[in-house]
């Protein structure tokens, strides 16, 4: 009797800064599935100089633990022979010994052997022609659910008469400010007898930043334009009581030019991306893939090698920038507790616990004190509180 197995995808269907690679060799049906093991090989390669990631993993039986593929051999080589090797950073994941760049007119090949001595292959990828990310912007919107928010927007254009294939990835970054924001806090000198001081805040607690990587599949093509462009294109919608718009947000768009075969993959995952779990669904179409196992009985594999040319931009705008009018704060943060006198044990136990910390005090003698639950005091608990190096107020 065969027996069909149930399979999770080890990284999921949506990854990192970007969309994980989930592909195959050959026409896929994951409704039936009979092999007890997959490996998953995610290998996207952009014309930027940098050192490049490979991510390598396996699919695991419901019930049993993910497993990232430690201890293989990667290198990609070009039509001379001219190899670049992967080095393991952490399970599962490969870097490049060196930074490089693909090279237009030049064709490339993937080989891995996982920890098991088993061999595959990619077909030989070249670099598509590079295409321009021309336009990045933010406008007020009503979506169709007739909610409030804003839309980001992109305009793109193909360098030459060729189609372009584009995909899409962001990553936004936001400030995110404490609801309360005291310079001092209080500090725990002894807690027998417990006795507490309040001192200057030593850390940033008051603002921090927030960075998020797109988890969506943006496809798109210049197919049916005249100029070989396509124009206003969704990127991401943000309702306007959402926290990352509260103050300041910027986003980063990066707008990858790949072959038809990398657009036809990722449109056809993009039907069922949705899915919790990508092998027990029904699948609306086979995913057609290039990397294959290189003796003929191994065809366990999942995976596209691709290269793809990259063309970015960076915005930011301020709340007021969007919708001009004021929004109180969005997170429910209680009212201060207190006042506390400073020898009071609900006060004290609070601040050693650390569930609480000061907000204010009340003058009088003695003077007595407010505080507050930690979260609506230190926003380091959500992000940095150092800004990036790329942040603009």
């Amino acid at each position: 009797m065969k027996t069909i197995y149930k399979y999770k995808v080890v990284r999921g269907l949506l990854l990192g800064i970007g969309v994980g690679i989930i592909s195959c060799t050959e026409p896929f049906e994951a409704s039936n599935l009979d092999f007890e093991d997959i490996i998953i090989v995610e290998a996207s390669i952009t014309d930027e100089l940098k050192q490049h990631d490979i991510r390598i993993s396996r699919s695991y039986q419901i019930d049993s633990t993910n497993v990232n593929v430690s201890g293989a051999s990667v290198y990609i080589e070009n039509q001379n022979g001219v190899k670049t090797n992967f080095f393991e950073v952490k399970e599962g994941l490969y870097r490049s010994s060196t930074p490089f760049k693909p090279l237009k007119g030049n064709s490339y090949r993937l080989f891995i052997t996982d920890e098991m001595g088993i061999s595959y292959t990619s077909e030989q990828v070249g670099l598509p022609e590079p295409s321009i990310l021309t336009n990045l912007w933010a406008e007020r919107v009503f979506n169709d659910e007739g909610i409030d928010g804003v839309e980001i927007y992109v305009d793109g254009l193909s360098t030459n008469s060729q189609t372009a294939f584009l995909r899409y990835q962001f990553i936004e970054t936001y400030r995110f400010d404490s609801f309360y924001k005291p310079l001092n806090e209080f500090r725990v000198i002894s807690k027998e007898p417990p006795v507490l001081e309040l001192v200057p805040k030593l850390d940033e607690e008051r603002f921090c930043y927030i960075t998020n990587n797109s988890n969506t599949i943006l496809t798109t093509t210049t197919n049916n334009s005249i100029d070989n462009s396509t124009r206003k294109f969704p990127i991401t919608f943000i309702e306007r009581t959402n926290r990352k718009v509260r103050y300041r947000y910027s986003i980063l768009v990066k707008q990858l030019n790949s072959s038809r075969q990398s657009f036809e993959f990722y449109s056809t995952l993009k039907n069922f991306s949705t899915n919790v779990n990508l092998f027990t669904q029904v699948q609306p179409g086979p995913l057609v893939g290039n990397i294959k196992g290189i003796s003929n009985e191994v065809n366990n594999v999942i995976g596209l090698f691709e290269l793809v040319s990259v063309s970015q931009q960076r915005i930011f705008f301020n709340y007021e920038d969007i919708f001009q009018d004021a929004l109180p704060f969005i997170d429910s943060c209680e009212s201060p507790q207190g006042p506390f006198p400073i020898d009071d044990t609900f006060l004290f136990e609070r601040i050693a616990s650390g569930t609480h910390q000061f907000v204010s005090e009340q003058p009088g003698l003695p003077i007595s004190y407010f505080i507050a639950p930690i979260n609506c005091i230190d926003c380091t608990l959500y992000g940095a509180a150092i800004p990036p190096d790329f942040w603009k107020d």
